[in-house]
């Protein structure tokens, strides 16, 4: 092995001789004792001791030497490192939202228009109604509907003969009966009201539907019965377990009403009592209205539409939508609604619970649905200046577990998102103008 050869230059000898405070060195003394120190280490670390020893000689000195305390455990150092923990979880705590939309499993929707066509090509003509891509299914979950034009001509045909039941699409359209069964059946109402079916397609005039509806044959609608239009339900807290009966204003009552406007019939009901009814469900304060269940953590959804156990960001489009129709949005609290949504959003369209009370029993996952029913809720009130992002908003659906197939909640975000943008360049083009509805085509 060569041997190497310790030499102290003029540069060292002069930093020693700084530190010794100017002291004359001897560079050949020290010289010796360097080479001396490293020959001793190194023969004692051939040896096989542990290498603590020939750092000994060499100089080295532990830090429990030196310091009465490692330097880990200085006062110093346990605040620095404090600090840092305490960066780091108000980090953490900023960007929950964003972690819990990770592993919430939603995506923005990613479904192209080929694959949309796609799905509405792969329709049988006669569906089974639980299948995913019947269209029945469509009618009774998706809050906006994509326009006829997506179907084949033999897909729509199959659709409307499932929509009329027995005796397909021809038979309702020959009968003399045709209004009565739009307006007595769930599925026919929903496809005229969202312009699958036509009143044309069925070979009638608005006014004559109109004319029927105003017939003593025909009393689903009349002053009388206002409360028609609300659906018999349950509320459910977790945080108290305590159930109240209830009556809500839901997608089928919000269906009738559009129908009801479009025919100019909205003189057969009793609106005030509906608008009452409706507009007793917002939440205000910590005492509920007259006949409506307690609110145990109420300042978490303050101004929205909440029942305990139910979806309260699409109860609160329900409610709205209702009362736009119906000229109640006065008998309400607006600020309070709009900022009551606007506290639920985390940005770019998603939406999540309220924390309080470890349940959630508010019902809001963050998928198109509720996307929908922000920004329809926010419309209504005139309230989408006030979102600073929407350019970015994106709708995401939500899938079942090991769902490889584009469902029908693949195409209502999609629609949404290709009507989305659609709505911004107008909103550009002209800002004064009115914003259009997601339901629009």
């Amino acid at each position: 092995m060569a041997r190497s050869r310790a030499r102290c230059g003029k540069k060292d000898a002069a930093d020693l001789e700084t530190l010794r405070n100017n002291s004359v060195s001897d560079p050949a003394s020290l010289q010796s004792q360097v080479a001396m120190a490293v020959s001793q280490a190194w023969r004692i670390f051939h040896e096989g001791k542990t290498v603590l020893w020939p750092e000994r000689v060499i100089g080295q000195i532990p830090d429990t030497e030196i310091f009465v305390m490692p330097p880990i455990r200085t006062r110093a150092n346990r605040w620095f490192i404090i600090l840092t923990c305490c960066l780091l979880i108000f980090f953490l705590l900023e960007q929950a939202p964003f972690f819990q939309l990770g592993l919430s499993g939603l995506k923005p929707v990613s479904v192209t228009e080929t694959e949309v066509r796609a799905f509405f090509d792969d329709i049988p003509p006669n569906p089974d109604p639980n299948r995913f891509d019947s269209p029945v299914l469509a009618l009774v979950t998706c809050r906006v509907l994509p326009p006829t034009n997506l179907f084949s001509p033999e897909g729509l045909r199959a659709m409307r003969d499932d929509v009329a039941g027995r005796g397909g699409f021809d038979s309702l359209k020959q009968s003399d009966s045709r209004a009565q069964a739009i307006f007595n059946a769930f599925l026919p109402r929903r496809a005229v009201a969202n312009g699958w079916i036509s009143w044309s397609d069925l070979a009638m005039q608005p006014s004559e539907a109109a004319a029927f509806l105003r017939t003593n044959r025909f009393r689903m609608y009349s002053p009388d019965k206002w409360d028609n239009f609300l659906t018999r339900g349950e509320s459910w807290s977790w945080v108290k377990q305590e159930r109240f009966k209830v009556m809500r204003i839901q997608a089928d009552g919000v269906t009738q009403l559009r129908l009801l406007r479009a025919l100019n019939c909205l003189d057969l009901i009793d609106r005030e009592k509906l608008i009452q009814q409706i507009a007793s469900v917002q939440v205000l304060s910590a005492t509920p209205a007259p006949g409506q269940p307690p609110i145990h953590l109420w300042r978490d959804v303050r101004g929205l539409f909440f029942t305990p156990g139910w979806p309260a960001l699409q109860d609160t489009y329900f409610s709205l939508a209702a009362l736009e129709i119906l000229g109640g949005l006065d008998k309400i609290d607006r600020e309070a609604c709009i900022k009551g949504i606007l506290r639920r959003h985390q940005g770019k369209g998603w939406f999540t619970s309220p924390n309080g009370g470890g349940f959630n029993e508010y019902h809001i996952d963050g998928s198109e649905r509720d996307t929908i029913a922000a920004f329809e809720s926010l419309r209504i009130l005139g309230a989408l200046d006030r979102v600073k992002d929407l350019e970015k908003w994106q709708f995401r659906p939500q899938h079942r577990d090991g769902d490889m197939n584009v469902t029908w909640q693949d195409v209502e975000a999609w629609v949404c998102q290709q009507r989305l943008e659609k709505i911004l360049r107008e909103r550009k083009e002209n800002p004064q103008a009115p914003v259009h509805s997601l339901l629009d085509p």
